[in-house]
């Protein structure tokens, strides 16, 4: 598998966080609004990609990326279109559509090591700041913030880096199996 492009989160002010991790499943398909995403770019085979945002505990679609079938964008979803770019994918940018997501989320940003890129398979230990949000039909409940924890099992140096990842995975049990994997 290539290098996936992931759903982004933009929370408390901070950009660029990953969605990482969900125990239940996402509640934004474009197919649910009639739009068929196709996988025509490697990096992407889900066919399209989200920026979000929490604003005032709630959490909106704000962005959607999508190679569509033929090049011609609806004209009736919300949001303004723009053409596709070089690579075929049409934006729906300004789209401030409310998601009803009930369940937990993980989300990070900033990867540790400065090399580090993203692969569509990261895992929490893997960024400076990780946290948990966990939501009611769309409005954040309850914050969790990983961060600390998640250096100090960088910390443990008796454990190899397998064993470290390992040992961070099962912190998160809510996730078992439910990485983000696009």
């Amino acid at each position: 598998m290539t290098i996936q492009i992931p759903d982004m989160l933009q929370y408390d002010g901070m950009k660029d966080f990953h969605i990482v991790g969900l125990d239940k499943v996402w509640p934004f398909t474009p197919e649910a609004y009639g739009l068929q995403p196709h996988d025509r770019f490697t990096a992407c085979y889900r066919g399209y990609f989200c920026q979000y945002e929490v604003r005032n505990q709630q959490l909106w679609l704000k962005e959607l990326c999508i190679w569509l079938e033929d090049t011609l964008v609806p004209v009736e979803w919300s949001g303004t279109w723009t053409k596709p770019d070089m690579f075929g994918c049409s934006k729906c940018r300004e789209v401030e559509l409310s998601v009803p997501y009930t369940g937990k989320m993980l989300i990070c940003r900033e990867f540790v090591h400065k090399n580090h890129y993203y692969a569509g398979w990261e895992r929490p230990i893997n960024y400076r700041q990780t946290f948990e949000l966990e939501l009611h039909e769309g409005r954040v409940i309850e914050v969790t913030d990983y961060s600390h924890m998640m250096e100090e099992v960088r910390g443990l140096t008796e454990l190899g880096e397998m064993e470290q990842e390992l040992f961070a995975d099962d912190l998160f049990t809510a996730y078992h199996k439910k990485w983000v994997y696009y």
